[in-house]
């Protein structure tokens, strides 16, 4: 499994003739490779990743860097409310963990304090507390003054002592003398509530801090003296502003990001901006840092389109491509540091909870990836245009849910199909009036049939007025093409495709959405295999309309994918599902016998170990197969005659989502936002 993922990841960087080479290696005890990496794409992969800490228990809330015994570390909090310490040179856990928070470790600062390296954190439970990094020892904890915990923290040193600034929750700002643990009275006062952000600067020989708001506006204070100096000339109003200090050009500035797309930056001894606004980001700056890279202050911002970008303060440009890195949902940037004579830059994924390293000293490898879906890929079909194997992904990207890929060179053929339509989950193929089309669904309530020639829509349905369509497929009904779907509604329809037509009533039975479709000649009539939310599968007439049977019951969640096959000359569906994502899977696919009614295999063996999300059927080496995919990122094949697992499974960095099979006999694998195209070797 590993020279296999280690394969697919090598044609993700786009080296095809590494992938080649390394399923060749031989593995003591184990069979030749059966299945070779054809290509993959590499939206979601990059040079300069580095590694995921890891080790802890639960989300990771913010990070910083700091010197443990010559070793640079990466030191982060948690939901746990412990305290991690990593090795940023082999990303391995150093010691045991800090624990003595009662609740999240939200923030995390360094400083040295009698030669050694400390680590300073505040939490849910209203506590700042300090910690030794050589001995692993608390050494001092002290009430924060906040109310309801504290937000955020900076360390620094005010004649010749270290201190802490302190935000809460509630917006307040407090200084603290980290030696004594006591609170430094007469700063900050007639400051409002609404800070959000602080970062530390020079000016003039003195610590200040640079504090902005929830409300735009970006104060300077004076750490000696206790008063305000300055305010930054705002042009955030009412937009929470994120702030990190640089030297840009000798002058010690303050670079600010906001709700408005945009970053500035700002002399901090003159007040003037210096060079235009840098923008990127599509809805806000969330999260900001800078750092040195090469020999020039850069700032990384993090924005809510979950993309981060990294931009030369000299210049205002910016640099390279944006980081990724396969975090779910929007990104924060919670740490960027010089280690080592290299930059690393630590980002957050909001969903996941888990921090990702950096170097932004790497540069861009000579092999180009080829660039994949924007989104997470949802369905994928295969088709013949114009005499050149196809295939179609649909995702859950806004501007490119549709794309046409080219079967033997994983090259786009033409511009996307569908743009601002949402996002797609289902999609087949057929010929229709001779063309080869592809039948989409999606978020829209509509379907959409698209001319894979021309790249034109022929024609679009509204379909189940509820918010999504999620089942298509294409059959022939009295010597005409239809399109049946499936929707939240819990109703199965039948469409003409030329015309965007019903054909007679929606057929209901099932309670909750339909979950997949898939079309089979039974007893000579033409029918639909749905399998729904309620865990049933019903066989469907689509001549009359009638159930054939009873519903077939046997799975213990919502019913995911169907397929149909021919095992033994008599037709079959599988089927595989789970519940509500991850809680509850059926252990692996189902075999129904579509004459009788039967289950022939319940369930296959060895299954899978979360929902089963895709099933595609195909002949291999003459006998009927089945092709499972998972949220547990693995890929089976079975035997539908024996019901035997046929060779090991196939590993994904991501779930697998869409299956397809070639009629030559590749196999489409669609993984988080990435598609790989597999040969049997």
């Amino acid at each position: 499994m590993r020279r296999q993922l280690l394969a697919l990841d090598a044609a993700r960087y786009g080296d095809r003739a590494l992938a080649a080479r390394i399923l060749a290696i031989p593995v003591e005890g184990e069979p030749a490779a059966e299945w070779h990496v054809r290509w993959a794409t590499g939206s979601s992969v990059d040079p300069r990743f580095r590694f995921t800490l890891a080790g802890h228990d639960g989300r990771l809330w913010e990070a910083t860097t700091t010197v443990v015994d010559g070793r640079s570390c990466a030191v982060a909090g948690g939901d746990d409310g412990r305290v991690w310490v990593w090795d940023l040179a082999t990303g391995e856990l150093v010691g045991g963990s800090l624990g003595g928070h009662d609740g999240a470790v939200y923030v995390v600062a360094t400083v040295v304090l009698d030669g050694r390296p400390h680590a300073v954190t505040g939490g849910a439970d209203d506590t700042v507390r300090v910690w030794d990094l050589t001995t692993n020892e608390q050494v001092s904890r002290f009430l924060n003054g906040h109310d309801g915990g504290v937000a955020s923290l900076v360390t620094v040193v005010v004649d010749g002592r270290p201190h802490t600034v302190t935000i809460g929750m509630g917006g307040t700002v407090r200084l603290w003398d980290l030696t004594t643990g006591r609170r430094i009275g007469g700063f900050f006062t007639g400051y409002s509530d609404k800070a959000r952000a602080v970062a530390t600067a020079v000016l003039d020989g003195r610590p200040h801090v640079v504090i902005g708001g929830w409300d735009g506006r970006v104060r300077v204070w004076d750490l000696t003296t206790g008063e305000q100096v300055s305010e930054l000339p705002s042009d955030h109003d009412d937009a929470l502003a994120m702030v990190s200090t640089a030297v840009v050009e000798g002058r010690p500035c303050a670079v600010i990001g906001s709700a408005d797309d945009e970053v500035r930056v700002w002399d901090l001894v003159t007040g003037q901006q210096v060079g235009r606004p840098m923008d990127g980001h599509d809805d806000g700056v969330r999260t900001l840092a800078t750092a040195v890279i090469g020999d020039r202050p850069h700032a990384i911002t993090g924005g809510s389109d979950g993309t981060v970008l990294v931009c030369d303060l000299t210049t205002g440009e910016q640099v390279g491509r944006p980081l990724t890195g396969g975090h779910d949902g929007e990104v924060h940037v919670v740490a960027a540091t010089v280690a080592d004579g290299r930059t690393y830059a630590l980002l957050r994924g909001e969903d996941d909870g888990t921090i990702r390293v950096w170097d932004l000293t790497v540069e861009e490898q000579v092999a180009r990836p080829l660039t994949g879906p924007g989104g997470e890929v949802r369905a994928v079909a295969t088709t013949v245009v114009d005499g050149r194997a196809c295939v179609v992904t649909g995702s859950d990207d806004w501007d490119r849910s549709v794309l046409v890929w080219d079967l033997a060179t994983g090259q786009q053929a033409g511009e996307p199909l569908a743009d601002e339509v949402g996002g797609v989950w289902e999609v087949a193929t057929a010929v229709f009036g001779g063309r080869a089309c592809a039948v989409t669904g999606g978020d829209d309530d509509r379907v959409r049939v698209w001319d894979l020639t021309t790249g034109q829509q022929v024609c679009e349905f509204l379909t189940h007025r509820t918010n999504r369509v999620s089942a298509v497929a294409t059959a022939v009904l009295d010597g005409r093409p239809v399109v049946v779907t499936g929707g939240e509604d819990g109703r199965v329809r039948v469409w003409d495709p030329t015309t965007g037509e019903p054909l007679g009533q929606s057929h209901t039975g099932h309670d909750g959405r339909v979950g997949a479709v898939a079309t089979a000649v039974v007893d000579g009539r033409t029918c639909a295999i749905t399998g729904g939310a309620d865990g049933t599968v019903r066989v469907w007439d689509l001549t009359t309309g009638e159930q054939v049977r009873e519903p077939l019951t046997g799975h213990r969640g919502g019913v995911r994918s169907v397929a149909t096959a021919l095992v033994e000359g008599r037709p079959h569906a599988v089927t595989g599902g789970g519940y509500g994502g991850d809680y509850l899977c059926d252990g692996g696919a189902r075999l129904w016998d579509l004459t009788t009614g039967e289950q022939v295999h319940a369930p296959l063996p060895e299954g899978h170990q979360k929902t089963v999300t895709a099933v595609v059927t195909a002949v291999l080496d003459g006998r009927p197969h089945v092709v499972t995919g998972s949220r547990d990122g693995l890929v089976r094949v079975w035997d539908l005659t024996t019901g035997e697992q046929v060779g090991r499974p196939l590993m994904f960095p991501s779930p697998v989502r869409a299956l397809a099979m070639a009629p030559d006999g590749q196999l489409v694998v669609g993984f988080g936002h990435e598609i790989a195209v597999l040969t049997r070797c």
